[in-house]
Parts: C-alpha cells; structure tokens; sequence
C-alpha cells in the first residue's frame, strides 16, 4: 500500500510539473479539508518530502496554528489518489478526515 500511495503523490506531482529544489518540493495550494462534522475551505504553503521508506506532505498553514488538525501526512499512514484533475485527495481513515489539495493558480495581470 505504501507504494501505491507513493506513487499516487508523485503522480500529482509530475502532472503538475513541481519542481524540486534542494531535495524539496514547496507549493501552494488550495485545500477542501472534510472532517465528519464540517467542512473548510483555505489556502497553504504545501511541502513534500523523500525519505528512505516513504514521502510526507507537511500543511505549513497548521504549524503554529489554532487548527487541531494534522500538518503532515505520509504515505505510510494515509491513502493517497491523484484524480483526473490533477488533485490530490488524502484519507485519513483513523480520524475520518478527507482533503482534496490543487494548486493555486498564480494571479493573472492584466
């Protein structure tokens, strides 16, 4: 399972063309969070991480935050999906949480 998920996360990474620098992969993005009992809405700094045995994703909006919710999810833990979209969707089965993570456009000017 843990391949599966890793592979899902690279997928939308590579689907996205983020680019790593130093080892890192920085983006922002937009997230739907979708608890049992609500549903938010926002926008974060997203980091990806390689380790030897697994990727994680880190929230940075969580760090330091009010927010009760976890800031780094792993492919060891979580089930990953890259949808049709270029969306990343991560479940957490043990708190029921579902977040739907894409990239934030860059403002255009005009």
């Amino acid at each position: 399972m843990i391949a599966q998920n890793t592979q899902e996360l690279q997928k939308f990474i590579s689907d996205n063309n983020l680019k790593r620098k130093d080892g890192i992969i920085l983006f922002s993005a937009i997230i739907d969070l979708y608890k049992p009992d609500e549903t938010s809405h926002f926008t974060s700094e997203i980091e990806v991480l390689t380790l030897p045995e697994e990727m994680a994703l880190y929230i940075l909006e969580f760090f330091g935050a009010e927010k009760p919710e976890k800031e780094m999810y792993r492919t060891s833990q979580q089930q990953f999906v890259c949808s049709d979209q270029n969306q990343l969707q991560i479940l957490d089965k043990e708190s029921g949480i579902r977040l739907t993570i894409s990239l934030k456009q860059a403002e255009s000017s005009q």
